[in-house]
C-alpha cells in the first residue's frame, strides 16, 4: 500500500486455517517476498503468547527422494557483512537451545570452516562440552589429523590460565578394568 496501510489482512475468528495455498508448481516458487526492508523484519510471527504444546512453525517433508536438497537454506551472500549473524537462537527458559535428533546413520551435526585464524566453535560458560556415549563400540570423542602439520600447533592443547587456580587441568576417571590412558 502506497498509503502505508496494511496491504493484506485476515481476520480468521474461528478455530480453522486463516490462509491455504494448494499449489501444483513443481519448480516455481510457493511464497515470493521483495522487500526493501533495512531495519525491519522481512516476516515476523509474534505475540504467540498463548501455545502450550504447539509450536510458532512446523516445516516438513516426507519425500522419499534421494536427491540432494536442503530442507531449509540460509544464506549470507555477500562477505563484506561482517556483522550478520546467519541464526540466533535465544533461549531464556532453563531448558534445551537447540535439539538435534539424529537418527540417520550420519553426522547430527557437520560444520566445515575454511577460518585459518579462528577456532570452528566456540563454547562460553560454567561448563563447556559434555559428551556421552550412549551406543556400545563408539567413542566419546577423537580429535584426530591427518595433514603435514609443519607449523607450532599440536593436535590438542589444555591451558590452565589463571595463576591462582589450585584445580587440575585433566581428570581421567576409569572405573574399569582398562587403562585410564593407553
Amino acid at each position: 500500500s502506497a498509503s502505508g496501510a496494511v496491504g493484506v489482512q485476515i481476520d480468521q475468528d474461528a478455530n480453522a486455517t486463516s490462509t491455504s495455498i494448494d499449489s501444483e508448481a513443481t519448480s516455481a516458487s510457493s511464497i515470493v517476498v521483495l522487500d526493501q526492508a533495512t531495519t525491519g523484519h522481512v516476516v515476523e510471527i509474534a505475540d504467540s503468547d498463548a501455545l502450550t504444546t504447539g509450536s510458532i512453525m512446523r516445516l516438513k517433508s516426507n519425500s522419499s527422494s534421494t536427491g540432494t536438497r536442503n530442507l531449509v537454506s540460509i544464506t549470507n551472500d555477500n562477505s563484506s557483512a561482517t556483522g550478520t549473524t546467519v541464526l540466533n537462537v535465544q533461549q531464556d527458559a532453563a531448558n534445551t537451545g537447540l535439539n538435534i535428533d539424529q537418527n540417520g546413520d550420519s553426522y547430527a551435526l557437520y560444520v566445515d570452516s575454511e577460518s585459518t585464524s579462528q577456532y570452528i566453535a566456540g563454547f562460553f560458560g560454567k561448563h563447556g562440552i559434555y559428551s556421552e556415549q550412549d551406543i556400545s563400540g563408539g567413542k566419546a570423542g577423537r580429535f584426530y589429523r591427518n595433514i603435514a602439520e609443519a607449523g607450532s600447533s599440536s593436535l590438542v592443547t589444555m591451558t590452565n590460565e589463571h595463576a591462582d587456580n589450585t584445580q587440575p587441568t585433566l581428570d581421567i576417571k576409569q572405573a574399569g578394568a582398562g587403562y585410564g590412558i593407553t
